[in-house]
């Protein structure tokens, strides 16, 4: 599995034309079969700063998605919308537990 973690300031200005940029990628990255998982959201306390955390089958298919055509109109817009240029990385993850399972292995649950 890989995991994307991506973070994007917003202009205050470019806000709605941001929603709606994000607005038209979610449904069509969600209906990508190697899609495992796909969230954006706004950072608590720090207004138009933006979180995206997806989960991907493989490399490959995170590329994949980087050239659809949906992928390629949401960073073509970014220009226009980017306070400063976004930061993120890219994990491939060889195993992955449950929240419940860490917490178990932690000792905080039974």
């Amino acid at each position: 599995m890989v995991i994307l973690q991506a973070v994007g300031v917003i202009k205050p200005e470019a806000r709605e034309r941001w929603l709606g940029i994000i607005g038209a990628l979610t449904g069509p990255t969600l209906a990508e079969e190697q899609c495992l998982s796909y969230h954006v959201a706004e950072e608590v306390g720090t207004p138009n700063t933006f979180v995206f955390l997806a989960e991907w089958t493989s490399p490959e298919a995170l590329y994949a998605h980087f050239r659809t055509p949906w992928f390629a109109d949401m960073f073509a817009a970014l220009g226009d919308v980017l306070a400063e240029p976004a930061t993120g990385s890219v994990s491939d993850v060889s195993s992955t537990i449950t929240l419940a399972e860490a917490q178990t292995a932690a000792g905080i649950l039974p």
